[in-house]
């Protein structure tokens, strides 16, 4: 159908043209004022990142003339930073000068001034008014090395230069363009002309004649007798059938998107920005737990969105849209029953002739377990690059494959250097074969093994550590990998025989003191047997053999006793620290109450026993009295220091369960709550100087926790005594009936 009456219409070329002309004309204007603006900001940018620089880089010059109270220095330096720059002003506050003069403030500085530079005077109108004139101003504090503020530095920027080149940027944009204007638009209309409107007048002719209806190309090609429209319908023939081919072959796509959507959990949408409707598939409404039937609006997306991240999620979604940029995003959402999921949104925007976004195309992919696979290996990771203890992973073959940083700052070892080496570069030699055949026996029979360890740095010194190695199997019970857990305890070990040391050594007094009690009373029977014979002999010029004989019998017997103290002083510190035996914990708790009665006994305490007959202990004796005889020496010097009279103490042991209780309790009135958390604190006493070193109780605990395998613990208790109730301490040690040796 041909139509009628528009000759008076504009052509394409009347409208086409003055647009064009127009939108270059805009868009070279807009340009030049962007390009103006943006380099105005940058060059404003760059004065005062210039500025911050210098200021920084300047404070630090000047910070050690402050120091050293050298003005005139740091004053000769402003001055010269004035003469090449278009700084107007540099001004010192001396906080160091100030405080020597007794003054608030110590000004100096230099300032720009009829093309000269002179010294500022804050009472000068004319130096404030062109301070306050200036451009940009930096103020910035003056630190010493300690980070002290020792001053403050002003620097003032002048706009002499920036005028001038604002200026320049103005003339160079103008003429820039006006010949692009003009460039282009030639440009464009021949472009135009060449490839469009020579094709839609050819088109226009040919076609004008004829109303175009569906698969009439045949009948419009008859009627079309040049090659290019020719081949411009054949090619709208093809896309025809291609289109309608695709259709078909879409639909069945379409069945196997589903399916595939399905396994791989990511649905897909389209949402469209000006009616807001929301259309996605079956798999995305499973993710969102809506039903298929329900109308969705991108409200109804943004309401399942968690409100931690839906305001950045807005944020995120305004700024895209609002850029040719694509949507990808990953975020939590709450489904309408409260459960909550990790989804990825991926999605591009189609835009309309103005850049504006109409609709929204993309996918949302279910990313739940990802998510919390990557937390836990994120929190695997951390702790194993951030932990103390050094760690060590190998393969099945005991190669290592992996260590983590406290490893190399342990061994000296970089990872680099020990990949694909066996973890025996540590060896030392100080364990035999069969320490390390029961290790590997132990890992391979138990899963894993224990211990204490002296291993050989890369420097070649020795280091103790506390290690763990536990063997990883796959679902097959195939050994995998091997890890190794350890810290370095060379120090704690160190300290632990220092403190072991003093500790015997402070024990070393405590027993010559008991020894001493102990002996007065037989030497005074020896020395006065040893008078009464010489006596008799001096009286009557001869002993009878009865008398002669009761009297030497006593002296060995007192002799006898001696001995014995001096056998049991000699047992206690002799001792290996290391030999395991089994003992009657009556024989051992007499033995330790041997050594100290007599100071129990001079000092008026009652000393009594409840001990179970038939408990047998796997011990080192010697380690075991001497944590037991920092208890009692803590009970008696608490019992002499805080009673007159009626000094009680005792030592109760029983079985129970797999356990051997031993309780000691005294009525010297316990301890303070806030002191009893610090007990067991190396060098914490509560007792003068002169009568504690603070390492009794410490070393107790060490010896009954690390070295008995077992645990003390402590408690204030009523104690009723000789119809008086008193508070004491009461010291429960628990050791397990069969120790691990």
């Amino acid at each position: 159908m041909i139509r009628k009456n528009n000759s008076f219409k504009p052509s394409i070329n009347s409208i086409v043209i003055p647009l064009i002309i127009f939108s270059v004309i805009l868009s070279i204007t807009i340009n030049i004022f962007i390009s103006y603006f943006n380099i105005k900001d940058k060059y404003l940018d760059d004065v005062k990142n210039n500025l911050d620089k210098k200021a920084i880089i300047l404070s630090k010059s000047i910070s050690g003339f402050i120091e050293s109270y050298n003005i005139n220095e740091y004053a000769k330096l402003i001055k010269n930073e004035l003469k090449n720059d278009d700084i107007i002003a540099i001004i010192v506050n001396d906080f160091k000068t100030a405080a020597i003069l007794n003054e608030n403030s110590f000004i100096t500085g230099n300032i720009h001034i009829d093309n000269k530079i002179a010294s500022y005077n804050i009472d000068n109108p004319k130096h404030v008014r062109i301070i306050e004139k200036s451009f940009y101003q930096k103020k910035i504090d003056i630190t010493d090395e300690e980070n002290n503020n020792i001053g403050e530095l002003y620097l003032y920027e002048s706009d002499e230069k920036l005028s001038k080149k604002i200026q320049t940027i103005i003339s160079d944009n103008i003429i820039y363009g006006f010949f692009s204007a003009i460039l282009i638009i030639i440009s464009i209309l021949v472009v135009l002309r060449i490839y469009l409107s020579n094709p839609i007048e050819l088109i226009i002719k040919n076609l004008r004649s004829k109303e175009i209806e569906d698969k009439d190309f045949d009948k419009i090609s008859k009627e079309i007798y040049l090659k290019e429209i020719d081949i411009l319908f054949d090619a709208i023939e093809n896309m025809y059938k291609n289109v309608k081919s695709s259709n078909e072959k879409l639909s069945h796509t379409k069945s196997e998107l589903i399916k595939a959507q399905k396994v791989a959990k990511t649905g897909h949408f389209v949402f469209d920005l000006k009616t807001d409707d929301f259309e996605s598939s079956e798999v995305l409404n499973e993710i969102f737990e809506l039903e298929s039937e329900d109308k969705k609006s991108f409200n109804t997306w943004i309401n399942l969105i968690d409100p931690k991240d839906k305001e950045s999620m807005m944020e995120y979604y305004n700024f895209i849209s609002g850029n040719n940029l694509n949507f990808d995003k990953k975020y939590k959402i709450i489904t309408p029953s409260g459960k909550e999921k990790w989804v990825h949104g991926i999605a591009i925007f189609e835009r309309d002739e103005n850049n504006k976004p109409t609709k929204l195309f993309g996918t949302i992919r279910d990313i739940t377990k990802n998510m919390e696979y990557e937390t836990k290996l994120h929190q695997a990771l951390t702790v194993f690059n951030n932990t103390h203890d050094g760690i060590m992973i190998t393969d099945s073959d005991a190669n290592i494959i992996n260590v983590n940083r406290s490893f190399e700052k342990i061994t000296g070892y970089k990872l680099q250097e020990v990949i694909g080496k066996n973890p025996r570069i540590l060896k030392s030699e100080v364990h035999d074969k069969d320490f390390y055949k029961q290790m590997w026996d132990d890992i391979l029979e138990k899963g894993s093994w224990t211990g204490e360890v002296t291993n050989k740095n890369k420097e070649g010194d020795y280091f103790q550590e506390l290690l763990t190695i536990n063997k990883i199997e796959d679902n097959n019970g195939n050994i995998i990998n091997h890890i190794g857990v350890f810290n370095d305890i060379t120090i704690q070990k160190e300290q632990e025989k220092i403190l072991l040391q003093q500790s015997r050594t402070s024990a070393v007094g405590e027993m010559i003191g008991n020894i001493a009690h102990q002996w007065r009373q037989p030497l005074s029977v020896i020395s006065t047997v040893s008078s009464g014979i010489r006596l008799h002999m001096q009286l009557d010029g001869k002993v009878e053999n009865e008398l002669l004989d009761e009297k030497l019998t006593m002296i060995v017997n007192q002799t006898k006793y001696l001995s014995k103290t001096i056998d049991d002083f000699r047992n206690f510190f002799r001792g290996d620290q290391k030999e395991i035996e089994e003992v009657l914990l009556i024989d051992t708790i007499n033995k330790a109450a041997t050594l100290t009665k007599d100071s129990f006994t001079n000092n008026f305490i009652e000393f009594k026993l409840n001990i179970d007959e038939s408990i047998i202990l796997k011990i080192n004796e010697n380690l075991f009295i001497q944590g037991i005889i920092n208890l009692f020496n803590n009970a008696k010097d608490a019992l002499i220091e805080n009673l007159k009279d009626h000094r009680y103490f005792y030592v109760q042991a029983y079985k129970e369960e797999n356990n051997i209780i031993i309780k000691l309790l005294d009525n010297a009135g316990g301890i303070k709550k806030e002191n009893i958390a610090k007990i067991f604190d190396p060098y914490f006493t509560t007792k003068h100087k002169s009568i504690g070193t603070g390492l009794g109780l410490h070393m107790t605990h060490q010896i009954i926790d690390k070295h008995l395998n077992g645990h003390i613990h402590f408690s204030n208790q009523i104690v009723n005594y000789k119809d008086k109730t008193y508070t004491g301490a009461e010291f429960t040690i628990v050791l397990p009936l069969e120790p691990e040796i």
